[in-house]
């Protein structure tokens, strides 16, 4: 399934579990809470892993307020205590969107983990993490 939100190409791969998010030149904040309302919606799977793909990204405009509260909700979604901690693949880091990032995973850290943040240099590597130790339906 693919589909757009405000300039975000997002693909879910149901056979692998994965949702891959192209992200544009520019990331908002009003971005993450679409990407946010629709995990919450059931429209993106929440257990599903996630790629975040950033090549094209050279700015991310999301006030650390604006991360928290999004991070929380995302956390929201996820088990307590996880067989399996979702894993999230960043690709393609600048260093304009590294402070938001580092931000991000920061919220999200705990143990055991309900998410399992790795960043990569190439999509091939993101995705064999991704796919490690998933069986297709």
């Amino acid at each position: 399934m693919l589909f757009m939100t405000e300039n975000v190409d997002i693909q879910v791969c149901d056979v692998r579990h994965i949702v891959h998010m192209r992200f544009p030149s520019r990331v908002s904040a009003g971005q993450l809470r679409e990407i946010i309302g629709q995990l919450m919606s059931g429209a993106i799977p929440a257990d599903y892993n996630i790629l975040l793909d950033f090549t094209q990204t050279e700015q991310a405009n999301v006030p650390a307020t604006e991360i928290l509260d999004l991070a929380m909700k995302r956390r929201k979604m996820l088990p307590a205590h996880p067989l399996a901690p979702v894993r999230t693949a960043v690709l393609g880091v600048k260093t304009d969107i590294e402070d938001a990032l580092d931000a991000w995973e920061s919220f999200l850290t705990e143990s055991p983990p309900a998410v399992i943040f790795n960043r990569f240099d190439s999509e091939t590597q993101a995705l064999a993490w991704l796919t490690e130790g998933r069986q297709a339906d």
